[in-house]
């Protein structure tokens, strides 16, 4: 018989009946032992109210969207962390309350209604993927110049969304994605000639630093080479990717073109964001090295915008040509698709995720520290 009166450390989705029963006899209070709620933990806490997370407990990014029942923003208890403002909350405007400092992912997800949202001084993160799919929303009042937008902050938004920040080295458009503007486009004649030019490298190699005026340059190198659709395409991704990272000569390309053509799609070779199933020639032949054929790679983002990519590979481990072993490598890269310095990545010959496993967890602690994200 399931007992209603105590959880464990760690929620996961085989509980959720256990979790749904005991948040309902205990007011929607997690106690304090629960460290990690995993995805899935909450899918039968429809009617659940009101949730109160512990100060000590991580809840991954997803885990609190099945709760649609809410009549009220979820908060740790100091208040200091927003993990969800209710969908279903029909209010256009909102103004997180002061000592908020951190809005966690998926925190505003699917909310339609939302349009305007004031983000007080002591908010010091944007966590990637906080505004997801809030097609309403219209304006964002940030008053903490020093702030942190992760990538994604604003994951397929209203393309016409305004950042008001009192930084002027924010762009306007820091953190925000529009599936409904960048188009994939298919390449089915990937060159790699151009992998091994010297010029090409090292923009690459500025690229993956975050430099928005060389993602710029590298946009005109693919542009000068015309003829095959992989460059034209190759172009437009940076193009795009320049924009997003605040290349003012990228901003002037998007404006002047939507005026000449107001709402048309720009087709790419690779969304902003991709997940899945990675294709590593055509990786590597948009500009980032770490991608290795003959290694195939799946990979998704997480909550802090790091990337875990899993790589797996055949190694011949006897003489005898029929005998293979299958291993599986799982890496984190930065937002640039890049090693993280300092982290290396776990082998093993399981394919089973491996988020839940204490080394992963020391691994992803060691990428926060080094990427500065704490």
């Amino acid at each position: 018989m399931a007992d209603f009166t105590k959880l464990p450390d760690s929620l996961m989705g085989y509980d959720a009946p256990v979790i749904a029963e005991y948040l309902r006899l205990h007011d929607g209070i997690l106690p304090d032992n629960v460290k990690y709620v995993s995805t899935g933990a909450f899918r039968d806490c429809t009617e659940l109210k009101r949730l109160i997370v512990p100060d000590d407990t991580e809840i991954y990014n997803d885990a609190c969207e099945p709760l649609t029942g809410l009549e009220e923003p979820v908060f740790n208890v100091s208040r200091t962390k927003l993990y969800r403002y209710p969908e279903g909350f029909t209010e256009e405007e909102y103004t997180l309350p002061v000592g908020t400092e951190i809005i966690k992912n998926g925190a505003f997800f699917k909310n339609g209604n939302i349009r305007r949202v004031v983000v007080p001084e002591t908010v010091r993160i944007i966590e990637a993927f906080a505004f997801n799919h809030c097609f309403s929303l219209s304006e964002v009042v940030i008053n903490n110049p020093g702030i942190t937008i992760r990538n994604n902050a604003f994951c397929y938004c209203n393309r016409h969304l305004k950042i008001k920040t009192p930084n002027p080295d924010i762009p306007d458009n820091c953190g925000i994605v529009d599936t409904s503007f960048l188009v994939r486009e298919e390449c089915h004649d990937i060159p790699t000639i151009h992998c091994s030019d010297r010029v090409f490298e090292d923009l690459c190699a500025a690229c993956g630093k975050g430099n928005a005026d060389k993602m710029w340059e590298l946009a005109g190198y693919f542009a000068e080479k015309k003829n095959k659709d992989f460059y034209r395409l190759a172009a437009n991704f940076w193009r795009y990717r320049a924009l997003m990272y605040g290349s003012s000569e990228a901003k002037q390309w998007f404006t002047d073109r939507e005026i000449t053509n107001p709402g048309e799609p720009l087709a790419a070779a690779l969304l902003e964001r991709p997940y899945g199933n990675v294709d590593s020639d055509l990786f590597r032949a948009l500009g980032f090295p770490f991608f290795s054929a003959p290694v195939s790679y799946i990979y998704k983002v997480d909550d802090d915008g790091i990337v875990l990519a899993q790589g797996s590979f055949c190694s011949q481990e006897r003489e005898d040509f029929d005998h293979c072993e299958y291993y599986y490598d799982w890496y984190l890269l930065n937002e640039h698709l890049a090693p993280i310095e300092g982290v290396s990545p776990i082998r093993n010959q399981s394919a089973d995720d491996v988020k839940d496993s204490r080394q992963y967890k020391e691994m992803h602690a060691r990428a926060v520290a080094a990427l500065n994200l704490v």
